[in-house]
């Protein structure tokens, strides 16, 4: 694992830049919002900062708005914020998205500290009637760019046509890949239990920007098969159910206890780039196998006859406690 330390920029002014407008989705101008000082203020929206607009056509700032409670004899030049836009539209070509990016100003030098994507704009919406700080001309229109706002290919031509929804709540941040892989697992075994159950199919999902996106599916085999996926799989719960035990004492408990010695016998710290690779491919192929049997319990063991689910809540008693 690397540590990586960076040097604090002790800035003069700071603040963040939008390669579009946050605000009306415009791509025609950088915005940017500045204050004296770190910058934090700026970051976590306390401060009633200073608001600018440069056009990415002239480089020119086309509007100015002060802040309310900039301080007496705080000033930058409009050079400096063309120059930052410029450095932000430099990250954007960067990272190939519309970049949101946090820069600060030192002994008039100009640094950019870090840059995202920008996930989401409004519908865009043209910057009219604005006044050239430079020049003291008004405008009409800012000129306009066809930027690419969500780089994305969809993985089909009929998804395109499907309606998605996001998962998750609101404000919930994006998904780190090993979430993202833990996700998949999960809807793998989702897709599994429902083959084997003959159930109706989960939900299909796909990831953009670290967020999942799902719509609904209609089942891929014909009724009768999955009559007989069904079929099966109850013939083989009744064989547990003539024994006397609970398909978790007989099926589920076993497995979790393999898979938890399986894993707890390998020391991740121990192994190589390549062996933990190989080490978590075969923790989510387990934790797969694992979720599938476990979703027989939502889907159809508890829904088995009384004397069947007594016993099963008998052993989730026991286990619980």
């Amino acid at each position: 694992m690397a540590v990586l330390v960076q040097a604090m920029v002790v800035s003069d002014v700071a603040g963040v830049a939008f390669t579009a407008d946050p605000i009306s989705g415009d791509t025609s101008a950088v915005v940017l919002n500045s204050a004296p000082g770190v910058g934090t203020a700026v970051v976590d929206g306390t401060s009633d900062c200073d608001r600018w607009w440069v056009d990415r056509a002239s480089w020119s700032v086309v509007r100015h708005d002060p802040g309310q409670t900039t301080p007496v004899g705080y000033a930058i030049a409009p050079s400096e914020i063309v120059n930052i836009s410029r450095l932000a539209v430099e990250a954007e070509t960067a990272i190939g998205h519309l970049a949101d990016v946090e820069w600060a100003i030192s002994e008039g030098v100009s640094w950019l500290l870090q840059a995202r994507p920008i996930t989401a704009l409004p519908s865009q919406e043209p910057v009219h009637n604005v006044r050239s700080v430079e020049t003291g001309l008004a405008t009409d229109e800012s000129p306009r760019h066809s930027i690419a706002t969500f780089p994305f290919e969809w993985p089909d031509e009929a998804s395109s046509a499907l309606h998605w929804r996001r998962e998750g709540r609101t404000g919930d941040p994006p998904l780190r890949p090993m979430e993202l892989s833990e996700r998949e697992s999960f809807l793998r075994a989702a897709r599994n239990s429902a083959s084997i159950l003959g159930s109706a199919p989960p939900r299909r999902m796909i990831n953009l920007n670290g967020y999942r996106f799902s719509t609904a599916i209609e089942p891929s085999l014909p009724e009768p098969v999955r009559n007989s996926h069904k079929a099966t799989f109850d013939r083989a719960l009744e064989a547990i159910q003539e024994t006397g035990r609970t398909y978790w004492e007989t099926v589920l408990f076993p497995e979790i206890d393999a898979g938890n010695r399986l894993i707890d016998a390998i020391r991740p710290a121990n192994l190589t780039n390549e062996e933990l690779s190989d080490y978590l491919k075969s923790v989510f192929k387990w934790h797969e196998r694992l979720w599938t049997l476990h979703s027989f319990v939502h889907l159809s063991v508890r829904f088995q006859p009384n004397p069947f689910r007594d016993q099963l809540t008998r052993h989730q008693v026991a286990h619980a406690t």
